[in-house]
């Protein structure tokens, strides 16, 4: 649910590897890159509800989670 031309980076993801004493390779952060995809939501709007089988992991960069 990105906005149409924007471009968000999984770089706070990297960085919450890091600050964890997680070091990645160059090899691994391309992995990273390619395996995770950011996604923006609306105010209010839920990422999973009641009875949804979750089928993705999530990272929460602002707001509340």
């Amino acid at each position: 649910m990105n906005k149409p031309g924007s471009i968000i980076s999984v770089e706070p993801l990297l960085d919450y590897f890091q600050k964890r004493g997680y070091i990645l390779n160059d090899q691994e952060k391309s992995l990273v890159q390619e395996k995770f995809h950011s996604r923006l939501y609306r105010k209010r709007q839920y990422v999973l509800q009641e009875g949804d089988i979750c089928t993705q992991f999530n990272f929460v960069v602002r707001g509340s989670a």
